[in-house]
Order: C-alpha cells, then structure tokens, then sequence
C-alpha cells in the first residue's frame, strides 16, 4: 500500500507526457478532431521547457516523409478538397468528396463519417431551437443519426481503430444509447490510451465512483488517467477528491496550467463557494486572458455574488474578442439577465446552442430559468426536459422541473421532480428544503419535519433550513420546539443577526415564548435585543411593558411559575441540537421516502 502511494506521488516523466500530446495533436489535427488538437496544444504549452527538450534528444517524435507524386494522386486532391471544406463547414460537399476518396482508398472511411456526424449534429441542433421557440419537438430531428449509426453498424467492427470507436460512442450517446456509448469510448481507449477525446466522452458517461475507479485502472497511474479523475469525479460530488487530483497532478510535474486551475475553480464552483471559485477563474484568466473556454463558469460565479462591475467587463472583453463564441453568448446572457433583460439573456443562450453542439444541460436549464422569469411555463419545461436528456444525473434540470410545478400547484408532480433532483445530490441542502416545503403542502408533516432537520445537518448552504423548521412547529402549535429551533437558529447566525431580515421575528418569538412560560429575565434579554430593529419595535415595547406587568403581579401576589423561571426550554419532543454536519454521500438516509415511525428528532 505505501508502495502504490509513493508511486502516485512520484514525479510524471516529462518526456513521455510530451510524446503522448505530439501524437494526440497531429492524429487529431489529422482528422479534424478540433477539440482534442486543442486541448492537448495547451498543456503541451505549459509544460516545462525541460521535458520538451528531453523528448527531443530521444527521438520521441515521429517524422512523416511523403513524395509529392503520393499527396497529390487523385484519392488525395479528392481528400484535400473535402478537407478544406468542413474546415469552411460546407458540411454537403464535403462529405459528397470523402464519400469519392473513400471508395477509392479505405483510410478516408473515418473522415467520411466524422463528416456526416458533423453535420447530422449541427442540422439537429438546430431543429432542437427551433423545436423551443415553436414549443414542440420535431419527431425526425435523429433520423440523419439513425441512418449514419446504422451505416458504421455495417463497417467490420475488426477494422475500428480507436478513432472509428470513438466515432461510434459518439453516434450511441447522440442517439441515448448510453450503456453501448460507455462501450465503444472503453474500446476506443483501449485501442490507445493516448487519445484523450475518448477518456473526455467516457467521463460524462460514468455512473458512479466505482465506474471511475474501473476506468482508471485500464491505464493505471498514468498522468491522462488522472486528468480523467480529475474531471469525472465533479460528477458524483467529489468535489474535495477532485481538487485534490488537480493538486497531485500539479505537484507531479505539470504546474500551473490554466487546465487544472479552472477544473478547481468549478469544483468550488458546484461546492457553492464562489469566492473561491472566482479567485481561481481570476488566477487562469490572468494567465491566458483570451481564453475563453470555460469562462461561462466564472460569469455564473460572478453572478450568484451580484458582482455586476466585473460580470459587465468580463462580457464586454469577450464580446469585443470572440463574439462567436458559445462561451461568450452565455458569459452576455448572464449580463443580461442581471439586469432584468430576460429576452435579450433567451436569444442570446440559443445562440450558445447553436454554436456548440456539445453544449451542455446547464445552458438548458439557464433557458429554463429565463422562461420561468418570463412566466412562458411551456417552453421552460421543455428547456428542462432537454437538459435533463443531456445529463440525467444533473440535479439541476430536475430541480427546475419541481420549481416549475411547485408554482404551477402541482405538488404531486413537484414532489416527484424534487426527489429525482435529491437522488441526483443528496447532500444539497436546498433539494431538501425544497422537498419539505412539498411535504407541508401536502400534510405530510413527520416527512417535513426530517427533510428540513437532514437539510441542517448535511450543511445548510442557504442558511434557512432551521428558520423553515422553527416555523414549521409554529404551523402545528408545538411551540416549545419552536423555541427550541429558534434559540439555535439565533446562536448559529449570531454574527450576522444584525443584517438577518429574519432575526428580528425569530427574536420576536423567543421573547413572548419566554414571557409566557415566565421565564422574564431571558423573555427580556430577547426583547431587548429586538428594539435593535425598527420593524419589530413597537411589538417588543408592548412585550417589555407585559413583562414588568407580569414581574409587578408576580411580587404583589407572591406568586411563583412553575417554571420558576428557569431558562431551559422543554420541548414536547426531544431536540438533539448536537452532530452536524453529516459528510460522505449516505444513499441509505436519502428522504425519497421517509418513514413514519421515528417519534424523536434530532439535528
């Protein structure tokens, strides 16, 4: 066991790291696989000069010689021409000329269905906007897909590289079949663990840690496995493993790369804390400020902190430098919706849409969100749908689904969608206060209870699962507990009571539950500390003038409350205000269906 962590800890060697990326840009860039070009160019430029250096002395790269007789037969004019024009993406012809070079020579049958596939996924696209802003869906909007798949179906499975498995997976995702998809990006991997686009794909197809680990072990310890895990985990709310991956991996040898920089940054992103989140997107941005990959994240961050000045330049920047890109229009929808624009922030995401076909379910759910704001319930519930579609184990599509039926008084349908949303992250307060809010709608008050007392002990991100509770017991007249929720919500928030809209009724409450259980010296401390806010000053100088009534009568009458004012608050159930927060993923304490026989409570 110490063995395998010293080896995981030591250092990458360099030179074998930069063989991998010079074969994964010129293979890609040979087939025009842009995204995998991409990224493998910018690690490659962050890398230490070094290891360039080293890969160089050994002979690490491979040198192509070819006559020119040879690149300029009539097979290769053919490819050359269809080449350039999906670079120009003239996405008919050129697959009308890899369709001629293909028949002529059997090496071009990759480029003939990358180039189908290309364009089957961006005339899908684009029938999927227009299938939302018709608000209906075009039943034939898969059948170039279904027609491509069966075609490669039809090619010697024998003969796939790891490109033609890759290509594949890619048709079965499109076509959600999701399991076969998980197959081809395997075999394509283990056709050549050097191609990262497969290890990309196979990532947003795992289905739990588990799947991770199995994946990993094809090429074990290897630095393109760890970036794997550094990017697979964020799925399953590993969020402090998959920090911790990128660190290792930095540590190892690859340093500062923007890469690793911003995959942090969206862990703290998804864990909710922004500001750590925007630090980091500010430290990748510093270091390639052009790049715009990834940045829709740092404007989401931006604006979930009403940072309004630094979303305003960030949109501006990027408008002014890549006005095409997908990234920007959703950067620019995010400034517009800000300011309450809510229709430029539509147009502007279906532009998002439009110009990337991977797009993910977040840019679906923005759409739903901006439609909810707009009230057009129809075409929001469609915008979920599909980000549900694209990533089902996304809590987020699921959440806006319960939302949505939530205001539309469905609570049935809402309940369902707010516990496939709970599935999906069951340590997220929020899916929690959301369900016990369902459950109050409809009676069912022991499940509310618990969904609200979990939601405080997973770590309550929004800070409002105890004030929801406390007015809970309120609603059923067990006014002790209530007491009792109360008096911790106040300690747990006590630093920022002064700013806390909710403090002045929750201090309200424990001062004329205090002065009616006689118990005048904590009833008066509580008042007291309400004469602090304007709103419920009046009401707690007519506590106070109760209290000295009370305090006046009690000496006159010699009278003595049972209570004996005693501070300690009696609950009519037990409250264990102790144990929190619960870590680590629990699946067997999920509240899909709560139980009913559990008559304490506690925290």
């Amino acid at each position: 066991m110490e063995a395998t962590l010293k080896q995981a800890e030591a250092p990458f060697v360099g030179k074998e790291i930069v063989s991998d990326l010079h074969w994964l840009i010129r293979e890609c860039d040979d087939r025009l696989i842009v995204d995998g070009t991409k990224w493998a160019s910018e690690i490659l430029c962050y890398l230490p000069a070094k290891w360039v250096d080293e890969a160089e002395e050994c002979k690490m790269f491979e040198v192509r010689s070819e006559s020119i007789s040879t690149r300029l037969s009539k097979v290769n004019r053919f490819a050359i021409l269809a080449r350039n024009l999906l670079v120009a993406k003239e996405f008919y012809r050129a697959e009308f000329y890899y369709d001629k070079a293909c028949k002529m020579d059997s090496d071009y049958t990759f480029m003939y269905y990358w180039t189908r596939y290309l364009k089957a996924i961006n005339e899908d696209l684009e029938n999927e906007i227009e299938s939302i802003e018709r608000k209906a869906a075009d039943l034939d909007d898969e059948e170039q897909l279904f027609i491509l798949y069966r075609d490669m179906q039809k090619e010697k499975e024998t003969d796939f590289d790891c490109f033609m498995h890759y290509l594949r997976g890619l048709l079965q995702r499109s076509l959600h079949l999701r399991e076969e998809a998980k197959r081809s990006f395997v075999a394509s991997i283990q056709k050549d663990i050097r191609f990262w686009p497969a290890w990309n794909e196979l990532a947003t197809l795992v289905e739990d840690a588990d799947e991770v680990v199995a994946s990993v072990s094809m090429a074990a310890d290897t630095w393109m496995s760890g970036m794997f895990e550094m990017i697979a985990l964020p799925r399953f709310h590993l969020f402090p493993s998959a920090v911790a991956k990128g660190d290792q991996l930095a540590t190892r040898g690859l340093g500062t790369q923007p890469s690793l920089l911003i995959a942090n940054a969206k862990c703290y992103n998804l864990m909710y804390e922004h500001d750590m989140a925007i630090d980091r997107f500010q430290q990748a941005h510093e270091l390639d400020p052009f790049r715009v990959d990834e940045m829709n994240l740092f404007s989401d961050s931006l604006y979930i902190r009403m940072d309004r000045v630094r979303l305003a330049s960030l949109a501006h920047s990027f408008f002014r430098t890549h006005k095409y890109s997908w990234e920007t229009c959703c950067i620019v929808a995010n400034y517009y919706s800000i300011r309450g624009d809510h229709e430029q922030s539509i147009r502007f995401l279906h532009r998002a849409l439009r110009i990337n076909p991977h797009s993910s379910a977040s840019t679906w759910t923005l759409i739903g969100h901006e439609f909810m704001e707009l009230k057009n319930n129809s075409a929001a519930c469609m915008a979920y749908r599909k980000a549900i579609e694209k990533d089902p184990i996304d809590h987020r599509g699921w959440y806006g689904l319960g939302q949505l039926y939530d205001i539309l008084k469905m609570h049935n349908y809402a309940l369902y969608y707010y516990q496939k949303a709970h599935k999906c992250k069951p340590q997220d307060s929020r899916m929690l206060v959301a369900l016990a809010e369902v459950y109050q709608r409809l009676n069912r008050n022991v499940d509310a209870e618990k969904c609200l007392i979990k939601a405080y002990k997973v770590g309550d991100v929004e800070g409002t699962a105890l004030l929801h509770l406390a007015k809970h017991y309120e609603t059923l007249s067990l006014r002790d507990n209530a007491a009792c929720v109360y008096t911790k919500y106040i300690d747990e928030y006590k630093e920022s009571t002064s700013s806390d809209m909710n403090a002045p009724a929750s201090l309200l409450f424990l001062a004329r539950y205090h002065t009616d259980v006689a118990d005048y010296e904590q009833a008066s401390e509580y008042a007291q500390r309400c004469l602090e806010f304007e709103q419920v000053r009046h009401d707690a100088t007519e506590v106070l003038r109760t209290i000295q009534q009370k305090q006046k009568l009690r000496r006159s009458n010699r009278f003595t409350s049972p209570r004996g004012g005693s501070s300690a608050v009696t609950p009519s159930r037990r409250l264990d205000l102790n144990d929190r927060p619960i870590t680590g993923d629990n699946h067997s304490e999920e509240l899909m269906a709560v139980s009913d026989g559990e008559d304490d409570v506690s925290f």
